[in-house]
C-alpha cells in the first residue's frame, strides 16, 4: 500500500520500517512474556520442607532392601541436587514431626522413632506459623500414614502441599 502512494520514497520505507518493527515487538512480547513481566526476587518466597520421622518410616516395602527411612534420607541429603535448587529460589525452611512440629538445620540423621504422625497439628502449626507470609508450598516427605487426622484437616487455609511419598505403593511388611 505504500507503494502506491504518491508521497516520497523515504517516507513510504520509513512508515513500511516502523510497521514491520512494531510488529515485530508485538511478536515478542506475545512469544515471551516474562519480558513484559515481573517475577519474584530469589528467596523471597517461602518453601517448607516437611519430613515425618515416626516409627512406621523403619518398614520396608516388599521386596525391598530399604526402610522407606533410608529411602528418605538418600532424598535428603545434603548434597542432594534438588534441595540445592530450591534453595536458590526460596528460603527453605526444614522442619521434622511426629508427635509435633520441630525446626532443623539439616536432615542428616533422622532416628525414625517418633510415637506417632501428627500431620493433621504439623500442617496447622505451620499454617498458624507462616500466616500472612508468602508461602510457595509445601513439600511433605511422609508414607501418609497419619494419627491425628479423626475429623479431617480444613485444605482451604493452607498452601499448597506437594506430598512425597517414598516406595512403590506396595503392601509393607509389617
Amino acid at each position: 500500500a505504500y507503494a502506491r502512494t504518491g508521497s516520497p520514497a523515504w517516507v513510504r520505507v520509513t512508515a513500511g520500517l516502523l510497521k514491520a518493527a512494531g510488529i515485530a515487538l508485538l511478536a515478542i512480547c506475545l512469544v515471551e512474556p516474562l519480558f513484559s513481566g515481573t517475577r519474584p526476587r530469589p528467596g523471597s518466597n517461602l518453601l517448607l520442607v516437611v519430613a515425618d520421622n515416626s516409627r512406621s518410616l523403619q518398614l520396608a516395602d516388599r521386596g525391598s532392601r530399604q526402610s522407606r527411612g533410608q529411602i528418605f534420607q538418600a532424598r535428603l541429603a545434603e548434597k542432594s541436587s534438588w534441595l540445592t535448587r530450591a534453595e536458590q529460589d526460596f528460603d527453605l525452611r526444614r522442619y521434622t514431626f511426629d508427635t509435633t512440629l520441630r525446626p532443623v538445620k539439616d536432615f542428616a540423621e533422622l532416628p525414625y522413632d517418633g510415637q506417632a504422625s501428627a500431620l493433621h497439628g504439623s500442617l496447622a502449626a505451620l499454617a498458624e506459623r507462616f500466616k500472612g507470609q508468602p508461602i510457595a508450598g509445601i513439600v511433605l516427605l511422609t508414607d501418609g500414614n497419619a494419627t491425628d487426622l479423626s475429623g479431617g484437616l480444613d485444605w482451604s487455609h493452607l498452601p499448597p502441599i506437594f506430598p512425597v511419598v517414598p516406595g512403590r505403593g506396595s503392601d509393607l511388611v509389617d
